[in-house]
């Protein structure tokens, strides 16, 4: 069936037997039509031939993206350095499966490019990050806002810019773009990263 394939059952009588959904809107006809022609031949109904149903199993879609430009630079490669940041990533264990997979982007605090209503030095920055195969198969999208404020002199970033996913051990790309959203800079960041094996992380 592949990777990341979810699959979704529903008891529609209430019997307590479920079965394979289909997409939403073909649930109710689904059911209507296959589920009930069943019961009303156990029950000495007409001997009519229940129709063949072929039910398509296929992997969920993504979440629905916000930062539509953002995820267009991290498809093309587009390099920007504007936007300053770095990223590390960081592995714990999941299930036997997957391993859970941190992503954490850092963006100094000396890149403030706009002033709050206190007159403090603030900044907001969109973050897209895409991981893919090397085939070039999506298997995560994540976005998030970062807002930073000048607190002193310290370049770390605040919290709020860490993302987790459950992978399944082996090689991925990712993708990072960063956009300040005042003044429309960007950074992009492309690389590759192993995921290391169940076994491997609960060593560590």
């Amino acid at each position: 069936m592949g990777e990341n394939v979810e699959v979704e059952f529903v008891d529609p009588s209430g019997s307590g037997d479920y079965r394979i959904a289909l997409g939403p809107e073909e649930k109710e006809l689904f059911f209507a039509s296959a589920y009930d022609t069943g019961r009303a031949r156990q029950a000495g109904g007409t001997a009519q031939r229940a129709k063949g149903i072929e039910i398509y199993v296929g992997p969920a879609p993504l979440p629905l993206v916000h930062f539509k430009v953002l995820e267009a630079m991290a498809v093309s490669r587009i390099t920007r350095h504007q936007v300053q940041f770095s990223h590390r990533i960081e592995f714990a264990q999941a299930t036997q499966a997957t391993t859970l997979t941190k992503i954490l982007v850092d963006v100094p605090n000396n890149q403030q490019s706009s002033s709050s209503n206190s007159g403090k030095p603030f900044t907001e920055f969109e973050v897209f990050g895409r991981v893919s195969k090397p085939s070039g198969w999506v298997v995560d999208d994540f976005e998030r806002k970062i807002s930073l404020s000048g607190q002193g002199s310290s370049e770390r970033s605040q919290s709020g810019s860490q993302f987790q996913l459950a992978l399944a051990p082996g090689t991925y790309r990712l993708a990072i773009v960063v956009k300040d959203s005042a003044n429309g800079d960007t950074g992009t960041l492309y690389t590759a990263f192993d995921v290391p094996p169940y076994e491997r992380t609960k060593e560590k």
